[in-house]
């Protein structure tokens, strides 16, 4: 039964270390792409350091909702010894 419950775990938490890749990558792909763009004037300066906040937030919405899961399923890294 533990052996099952610590795989779970494990896999809960491998699927959150993807999650967490995947939701960088994106923002460094925006990142990226908004500064091409700010540079090929399709926005001004401004606009582009707006949207770059934006995706800010966002990511730190995300970092909120995977504490929340965290503390609802008792899982964090340094609670499962890979």
């Amino acid at each position: 039964m533990f052996l099952i419950i610590s795989e779970i775990y494990l896999f809960l938490f491998r699927t959150h270390v993807n999650i967490e890749n995947e939701r960088n990558n994106y923002r460094n792909q925006l990142k990226d792409q908004n500064v091409l763009d700010v540079n090929n004037k399709e926005y001004n300066y401004q606009t582009g350091v707006h949207y770059m906040d934006i995706i800010s937030e966002c990511e730190k919405l995300g970092d909120y909702v995977v504490n929340v899961v965290e503390a609802r399923t008792d899982i964090k890294e340094k609670k499962i010894d890979l």
